[in-house]
């Protein structure tokens, strides 16, 4: 039972948390930043409502679980292995050198002797895992390519965090060198052990258990099976000596082995988030605001000098390791900020004396204000890092080529000789398609394309992928189309289509920027994961749109449609007139369905449809050749499948029987046409 005054605080603090969150959520600003601000209201250096969080360490330290637990479930170890050269490149290279230069920094401007420095450095080497995290899944930026590097960068640092509470005695000038040494050592084996035994479990062990409690079909009792994996690792790993968050982490990451992987994530994310909220509004009571006044300027240089030394060193270590400009800038001004790990390292350095009490206010003040920045700089930080000047002489230029091109390609389709120009799309050939990105999407193009004979070059960001598909001769290469001189490299002036098909709102529309300055007159498809995603785009004639949201809204409706028994051609009729709200919805002059091959020759190609052949069709017992469906409705039959005979390639004499599944290929009125005199022998 809560004490009156702790509840009527908890009430005080909730109902403040909602109110300006509320307000921040209208003024269009982060709901993070609502809730420091509300502790800052309610705290005590505000109107002193609440004098101090209940137990406010102890939630603190519960998100820092749920949280670290919720990212063990993204990464199964599997995923994990294959994110090792970014997690080793970047993330130590990016912490040891921002401690590094936190060093020098404090020595020559604060006077502090090396151990001191070093714990400077190792207080702003560390990012805010807790509010990153959060924005890049709101943004469902975190399968970007740079959502992968900021990811691999973090989760370094939060097991970075052990040998540097490891060191805090030996930068405190206490003498521990041997005993140092061996401890580190200890510790060493101790995360090796625990993480093999965490490894075994996960695939043998925790699956069976989980099998077993899911059978009793009982949510609760399958929620709190999760809890004890999860606070029970956490536990484990805390009396080895180690951090809760790194145990609840690989909790996690054991956890995500199992078939379960997904329904856990469902259930504990909300719960993360929410005590997330108490998290940041208990560092927000933790600002002194009499002294944040007094101390305004020296904050707001600190808190500046921060933001700068952390993006350039993280920038830095980006292009060391061959990223491109625009994501390695992404990145780091991402995790530019001061994380929640370092107030627990800062309280531990008051301890020890390493920090003075005013010093340790300081520091507190400098990181929420990096903190409470952080979403606005992770807004800007696209358009920060795409930041290109123009050149009018330049784009003028490849706009007359381009003009030039396009009559090229039009006295092409006369000729009928457009778009068979061979399979590698060099810069020299007219007409190719240039893929940017080769995930799923485009490596389903790609195929498309190399089975009509179209030429195409992919530009792709992942180096394993371009060395690994390279030898299996993909006309594919390594490179930021954001950058002019790479779209020029794939041959950009002489091509016909760009096909956008990679992951992440943020990075679409400065590539569709790079391609405009080179060629305004180019034709882009752009496949967009989420309807919100079409913000940023500028609406345009060339600009198309492939939605998976609303794609998937149409399939479902269709689907739906087949199983009442609704005809076809209803369904199509449907399905256009569904397109057409759910583009009047969006606000988007575009069409939202792929569009079709126009290339001479290839017209039919838009549309494939498979046909059964009922038992009262006019088409039963009667030839393709006697049916002359190319002559009588533009349409061919490519393919027929049959029970028992499987699937065939028929000729004129094929006789078509009831149950065949005809394979119709051509136009959509083509089809209609080929439906209607197959099923009631009415000619086109």
């Amino acid at each position: 039972m809560f004490a009156s005054q702790s509840f009527l605080e908890l009430i005080i603090l909730f109902g403040a948390a909602t109110v300006v969150a509320t307000v921040c959520h209208y003024a269009r600003l982060p709901t993070v930043v609502g809730f420091i601000l509300a502790g800052v209201v309610v705290g005590p250096s505000g109107f002193s409502l609440v004098a101090s969080l209940p137990s406010a360490d102890r939630l603190a330290e519960v998100a820092v679980i749920f949280l670290m637990f919720s990212i063990g479930l993204e990464f199964p170890f599997r995923r994990f292995l294959d994110l090792r050269r970014e997690f080793l490149r970047l993330g130590l290279l990016q912490v040891v050198l921002t401690v590094m230069a936190g060093a020098v920094l404090a020595k020559a401007f604060a006077g502090a002797p090396l151990p001191k420095g070093l714990f400077i450095g190792c207080l702003i080497a560390l990012s805010s895992t807790a509010l990153v995290i959060k924005l890049l899944h709101d943004a469902r930026d975190i399968e970007t390519p740079y959502g992968k590097s900021v990811l691999s960068i973090l989760l370094f640092q939060d097991i970075a965090v052990i040998p540097m509470m490891l060191a805090l005695p030996m930068m405190a000038g206490e003498s521990v060198g041997h005993l140092s040494l061996r401890g580190a050592a200890l510790t060493g084996g101790k995360i090796i052990g625990l993480f093999g035994s965490l490894w075994m479990m996960g695939r043998y062990v925790v699956p069976f258990v989980l099998d077993r409690v899911v059978r009793t079909r009982s949510r609760e009792v399958f929620f709190f099976c999760i809890l004890f994996l999860c606070f029970g690792v956490a536990f484990l790993f805390e009396l080895g000596g180690l951090s809760v968050g790194l145990g609840a982490f690989a909790a996690g990451m054991m956890i995500a082995e199992s078939p379960y992987g997904r329904q856990v994530t469902a259930d504990i994310v909300p719960m993360r988030d929410n005590f997330l909220g108490l998290f940041f509004t208990s560092v927000g009571m933790l600002l002194d605001i009499p002294y944040e006044l007094g101390h305004l300027p020296l904050i707001l240089l600190l808190s500046v000098v921060v933001l700068v030394l952390k993006t350039l060193v993280t920038l830095a270590v980006g292009l060391a390791n061959r990223s491109p400009l625009s994501i390695a800038g992404i990145v780091a001004l991402s995790t530019a900020q001061v994380g929640e790990f370092s107030f627990v390292l800062a309280q531990k350095g008051v301890d020890l004396g390493i920090l003075t009490v005013e010093e340790n206010q300081l520091f507190l003040s400098v990181s929420v204000l990096t903190i409470a920045l952080t979403p606005f700089i992770f807004r800007l930080a696209p358009r920060i890092a795409l930041a290109q000047r123009r050149a009018p002489w330049k784009s003028a230029a490849v706009s007359r080529e381009g003009a030039d091109v396009r009559e090229d390609l039009r006295e092409g389709q006369k000729s009928g000789k457009a778009g068979q120009t061979g399979q590698t799309g060099q810069t020299g050939q007219t007409g190719q398609t240039i893929i940017v990105g080769f995930g799923i999407a485009g490596r389903n193009m790609a195929a498309a394309m190399s089975s009509l004979g179209i030429p195409f070059e992919a530009i792709e960001l992942n180096y394993d992928v371009v060395k690994e598909l390279k030898k299996e001769g993909y006309p594919i290469f390594y490179g930021d189309a954001t950058r002019d001189e790479v779209l020029e490299h794939a041959g950009l002036s002489h091509a016909r289509l760009v096909v956008i098909a990679v992951s992440g709102a943020k990075i679409v529309p400065a590539i569709i920027a790079a391609v405009r300055r080179l060629r305004p007159d180019v034709q882009i498809i752009v496949r967009a994961q989420y309807l919100r995603d079409l913000e940023a785009l500028h609406r345009e004639p060339q600009l198309d749109l492939v939605v998976a949201e609303v794609e998937t809204s149409v399939e479902l409706l269709a689907r739906a449609l087949k199983v009442y028994g609704v005809e076809s051609e209803d369904i199509r009729r449907y399905m256009s007139q569904a397109r057409q709200q759910l583009d009047t919805f969006a606000q988007m002059t575009s069409t939202l369905q792929s569009p079709a091959l126009n290339l001479p020759s290839w017209e039919a190609l838009s549309s494939i449809k498979p046909l059964r052949i009922g038992e009262r069709f006019k088409a039963v017992s009667r030839s393709l050749a006697e049916l002359d469906l190319p002559r009588q409705t533009g349409s061919s039959v490519v393919s027929v499948f049959r029970d028992g005979l499987g699937t065939t390639i028929p000729g004129g004499d094929f006789v078509l029987a009831a149950g065949d599944v005809a394979h119709l290929i051509g136009s959509p009125d083509a089809l209609n046409a080929a439906e209607r005199l197959l099923k009631d022998g009415v000619r086109a």
